[in-house]
């Protein structure tokens, strides 16, 4: 099955590296990486992300989407646009990187979308460990 590796990225592209190398990509996978404004040192670590993938993995696209953070709903909607967009895809999703609230726009547009087959994992700041969080956890809004 197609891979989807849905990530957050800020200034420092180290977390996009080492989830691409834990999960692995292959021809037709695809890769988003969502980001707040994307200003120069954005654009310089996601350049460098293109730069290694077009090296090791050539036919694997790459979107980087930049979201408003200060408009929580409008960047809701739009995460749950380009979710939509990977159905029939395995979903691999990355929270380490970039601002905290755009981690946050990431999972809520998560648990909107019902979604219940993903790996959805945090790396530590010190990159000691990823801790994968429980798919239930992302049902919880829904339990009665």
């Amino acid at each position: 099955m197609r891979t989807a590796l849905i990530l957050t990225l800020g200034f420092d592209e180290r977390f996009c590296y080492r989830a691409i190398l834990r999960h692995g990509v292959s021809e037709d996978d695809k890769i988003v990486l969502f980001s707040g404004r994307v200003v120069e040192r954005v654009r310089r670590a996601y350049e460098w992300i293109r730069t290694f993938l077009r090296a090791s993995y050539p036919n694997v696209e790459t979107r980087l989407v930049e979201l408003n953070v200060n408009d929580v709903i409008g960047s809701l909607e739009r995460v749950l646009r380009v979710i939509n967009e990977l159905k029939g895809y395995r979903l691999v999703v990355n929270l380490s990187g970039g601002m905290r609230v755009l981690s946050m726009i990431v999972l809520f547009a998560l648990i909107l979308a019902g979604i219940r087959d993903l790996t959805l994992e945090v790396e530590l700041e010190d990159f000691s460990g990823v801790v994968e969080i429980p798919n239930a956890l992302l049902l919880l809004p829904s339990v009665k």
